[in-house]
């Protein structure tokens, strides 16, 4: 595990969106089951953080934008931060539309409270087709663009306006889930065909050290995404089936709803997984919210220094199932991380004598209580 890598990569945004889902869906899950008996109010809380956060974030970079002119050097990600924001007040209209009717015997027409949703379709195309031409994320405003017809569905279904079965009214998710899965099928069977040509193509170069080096780096690459792929649309996919039937069942399921809930618990988990080290558009986050126009982990160790000593250390399983941990010497002030030579200066812990000076054995003595750790230095 580097990391470095999943800290350079670290995309706080997500990382946010994705505990905010994971809280609530817990929660709510809970709240189904009889477990727990709290508001709705409550329950909603984790998305409310998720909106606040937002809005903060924009407001701060917003002020810093206007009072440093000189480090307006990125105006694409300014734009992004406040297209999303309109969204993200969108959403928040919605959640609180719902939390209101669920809390107080539904006074409101579903329609209307799915109304901010409707409204915000047109609006998530515009910003889908922006943010994909100018390579940033995209993958909210492309969920809300592409089920618009299931939001008028289960707003007319709850309505009791239109009598169809749950399975019905979820055809344009299974429609969008079956596209989805067939991409992702294509994409694994192209990817593995990749990596066995790169692999022969690796072994055919053994002696040329850097491309067994970029072969490597590839090979992780394409594995990390076959099974992100298969473990993202394979759960939603059982989570869609036993939504349906448990809707149209009723009494008769004999599963829980936290049964029901549980690939979709397991999707957003993987999905947590993934904004740490993430490849593509997953990579990193809008470097304005809050002013930090660097990316997470450096506005992090410039805050807080201390967290340097943790940024550069990444652990790898020997043979002997010990642990030892290299220290790479990277950008946030500990040096370079691209240079081909190093002196390396080896610490062992436990019972071993220290091979070092004493400072650095204090430093590093809180890694591990047995194994080794390595010290890089440039030349």
């Amino acid at each position: 595990m580097n990391i470095k890598s999943c800290c350079v990569d670290f995309n706080h945004s997500k990382f946010v969106v994705y505990c905010a889902l994971l809280c609530f869906s817990l929660t709510w899950v809970l709240q189904l089951d009889g477990y727990i008996s709290i508001s709705y109010w409550l329950i909603f809380l984790p998305l409310f953080i998720w909106k606040s956060l937002v809005l903060i974030g924009c407001i701060v970079g917003t002020l810093i934008w206007w009072t440093t002119p000189q480090l307006r050097e990125n105006r694409t990600e300014f734009h992004a931060m406040w297209l999303s924001l309109i969204v993200h007040i969108q959403l928040a209209l919605f959640e609180i539309f719902v939390c209101f009717n669920l809390a107080n015997g539904q006074p409101i027409k579903w329609i209307v409270v799915f109304a901010p949703l409707l409204f915000l379709t047109p609006l998530s195309t515009v910003a889908f087709l922006w943010l994909y031409r100018n390579d940033r994320p995209y993958m909210l405003e492309l969920l809300l663009a592409a089920n618009v017809l299931l939001f008028i569905f289960v707003a007319l279904k709850l309505d009791g306006t239109i009598d169809w079965s749950w399975g019905i009214v979820f055809l344009p998710v299974w429609i969008l889930m079956c596209i989805v899965t067939l991409v992702v099928i294509y994409c694994a069977f192209w990817n593995m065909f990749m990596l066995r040509h790169m692999q022969e193509a690796a072994a055919a170069a053994s002696s040329n050290a850097a491309a067994n080096h970029i072969s490597g780096e590839q090979r992780r690459y394409y594995l990390q995404y076959i099974c992100t792929g298969l473990t993202l649309v394979f759960p939603l996919l059982a989570f869609q089936v036993l939504l349906a039937a448990k809707l149209d069942g009723g009494d008769a399921i004999r599963y829980s709803w936290f049964v029901t809930f549980a690939p979709l618990i397991v999707t957003l988990f993987t999905l947590l997984t993934t904004t740490f080290g993430g490849t593509g558009v997953t990579r990193g986050g809008n470097r304005w919210f809050f002013g930090m126009r660097t990316d997470f982990c450096t506005f992090a160790m410039n805050l807080f220094p201390c967290l340097k000593e943790y940024g550069n250390i990444s652990v790898k399983l020997s043979a002997g199932h010990e642990q030892d941990y290299t220290g790479n010497v990277n950008s946030y002030g500990l040096g370079s991380g691209g240079e081909s030579r190093r002196e390396q200066r080896v610490i062992y812990l436990g019972d071993a004598p220290l091979s070092s000076d004493d400072s650095q054995s204090q430093s590093s003595s809180h890694l591990s209580s047995r194994g080794v750790v390595h010290i890089d230095t440039p030349d």
